[in-house]
């Protein structure tokens, strides 16, 4: 229910098992979004 409720926010929620991967979707949404990787860098 919570999601579909933030569904029109635009917030995209992921669940990850470690952090490294949790960084890397980070990035790729970054470099999709605003076609710049170094918002994710830091």
């Amino acid at each position: 229910m919570r999601e579909l409720a933030l569904g029109d926010m635009g917030w995209e929620i992921r669940v990850f098992r470690d952090r490294g991967a949790a960084g890397a979707w980070i990035g790729e949404r970054v470099k999709e979004k605003f076609g710049n990787e170094d918002i994710a860098s830091t």
